[in-house]
């Protein structure tokens, strides 16, 4: 901009610099600002329509193909292992389970005949952006009940997924440990509780869960 003497018309030059877009510049922005909008709104169309087939499915438990069985070994059961295709999952436990009496809205509810529990669950949190959050949160949920304490929690992979192992301790003698694998949207979670004073089951138990759980 130049600046005017007295009595002079002002004028004003633009320096080229700064000179307006061309009118093609700007239909090529809009064209590739479009794209972008486009490209996120389809971005979370797919994620909403494959979340809520996710959990469709997994809200109405498929155990057509589901199986249980038992690998015998000289002096009794050496493994026990349940299998459900229909979600690509494999859990192996050391010793003799059956399943729960009771009915059960998880993918399984084991027990075993010296009064341990398996049970594997799948849960969404799909807010959270790693298994670390996921695992922060859940530790922090049985944390605020009163007597439960948080003896350790070990960050791992597990069938190539990122994954947490927690361990606990109750107030009514129980030991917990659980298990956490995201493939997301989906949290895989197997939850093994058992007195505290078997410590000889709990040693068994405690090196087979890192390959207890296999996911396809």
């Amino acid at each position: 901009m130049s600046v005017p003497l007295a009595g002079d018309t002002p004028t004003y030059r633009v320096a080229p610099s700064f000179a307006a877009p061309s009118q093609s510049s700007r239909r090529s922005a809009f064209i590739i600002i479009s794209i972008a909008l486009f490209i996120v709104v389809a971005g979370f169309s797919i994620s909403g329509v494959l979340l809520v087939r996710y959990i469709g499915k997994f809200t109405r438990m498929d155990r057509a193909h589901e199986s249980l069985s038992w690998d015998s070994a000289p002096g009794g059961i050496h493994h026990t292992t349940y299998k459900n295709p229909a979600y690509g999952v494999t859990l192996t436990l050391p010793g003799e389970w059956t399943p729960s009496k009771r009915p059960t809205p998880y993918l399984c509810h084991l027990v075993s005949l010296k009064h341990f529990n398996a049970v594997l669950q799948t849960d969404f949190p799909v807010l959270t952006s790693s298994i670390d959050d996921d695992a922060t949160l859940l530790a922090k949920r049985y944390t605020s009940y009163p007597g439960y304490v948080l003896k350790g929690d070990e960050a791992t992979r597990i069938s190539g997924f990122p994954a947490h192992i927690l361990q606990l301790s109750t107030p009514r003698g129980v030991d917990l440990e659980v298990i956490m694998v995201k493939k997301w949207p989906i949290v895989y979670g197997l939850s093994v509780a058992g007195p505290s004073g078997d410590s000889d089951d709990w040693k068994t138990v405690r090196a087979a869960l890192p390959q207890a759980l296999q996911i396809n």
